[in-house]
């Protein structure tokens, strides 16, 4: 039998994250909060009633995570910190990050150039049913500019930053593990030939 690649989440790489200031302080167009909330408030909801649909916790181990409970956190600039934040917020567990290029648009843009591909990082983290209410409860006070508890401040400068926040999904398995420039490659190399690969389904 061929050996054939598999689509898994990221194994888990806890490291302590890298130095700096904060976020990089280029000048760039971010949304108001209220624009936030339009953008934002929908998708916290609905990844909170993924939750009620599970109506338990969440696996300690890799292999009991399920897709749709997994938290993606997009995020314009840079940011340190994050994995102290996650440590320190009750249901929450640091998965992995890594940087990317991000696409402009009317919300997020550089001053100056607002064609040109924004700094960013994807953070992955898994939730528990409490992560997702103490994620929530962070966001009330954030909307509503209420004081945040000791230690959590960092989470301000998260979601005034937040481009997108959704459960772990295509955009992840496909379009940013390189799956896809392989099977084209494929295709132009034996372009008659099936290209075989192996899935897991979650139900």
């Amino acid at each position: 039998m061929d050996k054939l690649p598999l689509l898994i989440f990221p194994d888990v790489k806890i490291e302590d994250p890298p130095k700096g200031h904060g976020f990089t302080p280029k000048r760039f167009h971010k949304p108001t909060i209220d624009r936030q909330k339009e953008r934002i408030e929908s998708k916290i909801t609905i990844f909170g009633e993924i939750f009620d649909e599970k109506q338990s916790l969440l696996s300690k181990t890799l292999d009991g995570y399920e897709a749709e409970t997994v938290l993606v956190i997009e995020v314009i600039s840079r940011i340190d910190k994050f994995y102290n934040v996650v440590k320190n917020t009750e249901g929450l567990e640091w998965l992995a990050e890594w940087d990317e290029e991000i696409e402009p648009d009317s919300d997020f843009y550089e001053e100056g150039d607002k064609e040109k591909l924004l700094d960013g990082r994807l953070f992955l983290s898994i939730s528990t049913k409490q992560g997702y209410h103490e994620l929530l409860s962070l966001w009330k006070l954030w909307k509503e500019s209420k004081p945040f508890p000791h230690g959590k401040g960092t989470w301000k400068k998260i979601f005034s930053h937040l481009k997108d926040i959704r459960p772990w999904g295509v955009q992840e398995q496909f379009l940013e593990t390189g799956v896809i420039e392989e099977w084209e490659k494929d295709l132009e190399t034996f372009p008659d030939e099936p290209i075989t690969f192996q899935i897991e389904l979650f139900y």
